[in-house]
């Protein structure tokens, strides 16, 4: 972020746009939860080795040393002599993944393990492919979020929404004025249709509880038809 690149002495406007977008084209890291064997591996997983020394210096080195780490914050790494913002964040996350993880988690895990195994099977030409689909007329990159119109966007719904609700009040309150004006003795005399009035306001209340019961209704059936879309079926292709 544009603040981390600051932290760093990086405060040229420009360049730190053309970093940001660099940075989002590199892969993702992630880590995984779980117990590695001593401190040195756990560093390992983090590409944080270079801090092998200090961790052992400071009496961090077994597998027992690992549920010591998680009561360790910024400041105490900063005290083993770790500064950089970007190296604290990782250890820090890399302490909160110190768990097992669940049987969902192993399965997720192990399937990673496995694909990774699996050779890259994509040629040159495939690559200089999807290279030129995102370069010819970028039809797969997805437009920049400054070109695009969304605060207004946002500013307009906000918008809709306040004088929508403007009205609506405005209409209850006049409403309300209407019911209690045609209840004064004084008009009684007249014999306005007060209860046709009243009668107008329950039907029209229950038309609008009618529409969200059937709106409802088909947003359930709708539902139901994508869920059962998903669900395996069991059955297997014979051929």
């Amino acid at each position: 972020k544009t603040k981390d690149l600051e932290a760093i002495g990086i405060k040229d406007r420009g360049i730190a746009q053309h970093l940001e977008k660099a940075a989002k084209k590199l892969p993702m890291f992630v880590l995984e939860k779980g117990i590695p064997d001593d401190v040195p591996v756990w560093l390992k997983g983090l590409h944080l080795e270079a801090y092998e020394a200090l961790f052992t210096s400071a009496g961090y080195r077994n597998k027992d040393d690992l549920e010591n780490l998680k009561g360790l914050k910024s400041d105490d790494f900063k005290k083993l002599g770790i500064t950089k913002k970007a190296h604290l964040q990782r250890l820090l996350e890399g302490i909160s993944k110190l768990t097992y993880p669940s049987e969902v988690e192993e399965r997720v895990h192990l399937t990673k393990r496995i694909l990774e195994k699996v050779p890259d099977t994509t040629n040159d030409d495939e690559c200089l492919y999807w290279t030129e689909m995102l370069d010819v007329g970028k039809p797969l990159r997805p437009l920049a979020a400054s070109f695009k119109s969304e605060s207004e966007l946002k500013e307009g719904l906000r918008s809709l929404r306040n004088i929508t609700l403007a009205v609506l009040l405005l209409i209850n309150i006049m409403w309300i004025v209407l019911l209690y004006t045609l209840q004064f003795p004084e008009l009684q005399k007249f014999n306005l249709p007060t209860k046709a009035f009243e009668l107008l306001f329950l039907a029209v209340y229950a038309l609008i509880v009618f529409v969200q019961f059937c709106a409802m209704i088909v947003h359930r059936g709708v539902t139901l038809i994508h869920y059962l879309a998903r669900v395996d079926s069991g059955t297997e292709d014979e051929n």
